[in-house]
């Protein structure tokens, strides 16, 4: 590793230290309430220079544009439809090269005429009927509480509740394969959890029915069993290779007006800056547990808390759609609260994952051979073999740390030689360095804690004690805990 990644994994350290004690630092985004209503959230930003990145929120909709200043007709023909269409009160945010008070004075131009909405009534029931509409759309959805992100513990909180969205949403889209009914994906949010957590479908009006009689039974069964294993493996991998790839962007006016965006979707009103949300945000994730997600969930299914929205032809009531609540019980179930020590994928799915990244043949006998020269030559005779071991290490330095260690704590002779070659200070040093390294480089891709439980199975070692060693860096340890098994 160079000096220069090895300065900055301590900066971001450092950064991400400091931020636990001081979040919100730099987090000025200014609200302003215009004359029509609405609410607009503006901060300065000249990356890229001459540009504005409006973004919209309404209820669970979001959407946006990243314009230059120049381009007015653009602009004009994004608000004229933002005015047209929208159904409820919106929001505005805007983060780009402006001056502030000139800003303010053209939005206030530009969103004048806003027309009123209707007040929405708090209905756990809402029928809307539009015989417009060929095909209809039912949702079912709860409640959702997101505290401020404000230290380390509420970034956990937020990322579970994260979690258990798109855990509840894949249950719900995957009762409906065995009808005709279609997925409608648009509320989803892309990374951020949002005021509200559910699902909602288009079909026959027909069959709406029958589409909230598959969500409510999805529903019935997280709280009978809560989510397997495989489920939260899967969904956990995937938002840390999203919150990877989307939290590396760079803070120009785009990346930044879309995180405030999600931040306000939440109803949230105070975030952290985003370099403490990219620098802490993928450590929360891996070091997440399952039995938090399970108890968030318990707290968002609640019927009391439920709400069914209708919207279609006139084919179904209000009495209907309570009837088919009632068949599905109210709060009968509660969701079990999963010890963690229990949560182990089968052993044929571990090794699987875990055989995936191959060693082959002549690989295994190379690192044989490297561990025996560590374990049974001196100093002297390690320093005769010094080209032949240079020549291994060329060959092996591609394979996974957690493999080859897998190769060398399988082996009872190969183990004996490891115990040999740490009584030795300069080639313990050398090796815990090169292994280190190995590490750090596949860690920015989340290819180490997937491999874990594989790994585990291949050696016969506690994962909950390999993942902690691993997560603490604690790599002689690590070594040494191999080598007692």
């Amino acid at each position: 590793m160079g000096d220069l990644a090895k300065v900055r994994i301590m900066l971001t350290g450092l950064f991400s230290s400091l931020c636990s004690f001081f979040p919100l630092l730099g987090a000025a985004l200014q609200m302003h309430t215009l004359s029509s209503g609405v609410k607009v959230w503006i901060q300065e930003n000249a990356v890229p220079p001459h540009m504005v990145s409006f973004r919209v929120i309404e209820e669970e909709k979001k959407y946006g544009i990243d314009v230059f200043l120049g381009d007015s007709r653009a602009v004009d023909h994004f608000f004229t439809s933002v005015k047209q269409e929208a159904a409820a009160p919106f929001q505005v945010i805007a983060v780009g090269d402006f001056e502030e008070k000139t800003f303010l004075t053209w939005m206030e131009n530009t969103l004048r005429d806003v027309p009123p909405f209707p007040q929405t009534e708090d209905k756990s029931i809402i029928i809307n009927e539009n015989a417009a509409r060929p095909q209809a759309e039912i949702s079912l959805s709860y409640s959702m509480q997101v505290q401020p992100i404000c230290d380390e513990n509420s970034l956990k909180q937020f990322w579970s509740a994260a979690l258990c969205r798109k855990l509840i949403e894949k249950r719900l889209e995957e009762s409906l394969v065995s009808t005709e009914a279609k997925w409608d994906g648009s509320g989803s949010s892309f990374l951020f959890p949002q005021k509200t957590c559910g699902g909602k479908a288009e079909s026959d009006p027909n069959d709406c029915l029958v589409v909230l009689s598959k969500f409510l039974s999805a529903i019935q069964e997280i709280r009978r069993a809560g989510f397997t294993a495989l489920e939260w493996e899967e969904a956990k991998s995937d938002m840390i290779k999203t919150a990877q790839a989307s939290l590396r962007l760079p803070p120009d006016s785009s990346t930044l007006a879309t995180y405030f965006s999600e931040q306000i979707a939440t109803g949230a009103t105070l975030w952290p800056t985003y370099p403490f949300f990219v620098s802490s945000s993928v450590k929360v994730l891996n070091e997440l547990e399952r039995p938090i997600v399970h108890q968030t969930t318990m707290t968002i299914i609640q019927d009391k808390d439920r709400r069914v929205k209708y919207i279609g032809p006139s084919a179904v009531n209000e009495a209907e759609i309570q009837e088919i609540l009632n068949e599905h019980g109210a709060d009968q179930f509660e969701i079990p609260i999963v010890e963690e020590k229990v949560i182990r994928v089968s052993d044929e799915i571990a090794l699987a994952a875990f055989n995936l990244i191959p060693v082959t043949e002549t690989e295994d006998k190379l690192i044989w051979e490297l561990i025996d020269n560590l374990g049974n030559k001196g100093y002297l005779g390690l320093l005769g073999v010094k080209s032949r071991m240079d020549e291994i290490k060329e060959k092996i330095e591609h394979i996974h740390p957690l493999r080859f260690l897998g190769t060398i704590y399988s082996d009872p002779y190969l183990k004996e030689c490891m115990k040999k070659a740490f009584k030795k200070s300069m080639v313990k040093s050398r090796f815990i360095s090169e292994l280190r390294d190995n590490f750090l480089k596949e860690f920015p891709s989340n290819n180490v804690y997937p491999l874990i439980p594989g790994f585990c199975k291949k050696v016969g070692a506690d994962p909950d004690q390999v993942n902690m060693l691993i997560q603490k860096h604690q790599w002689e340890k690590l070594l040494r805990y191999l080598s007692r098994l």
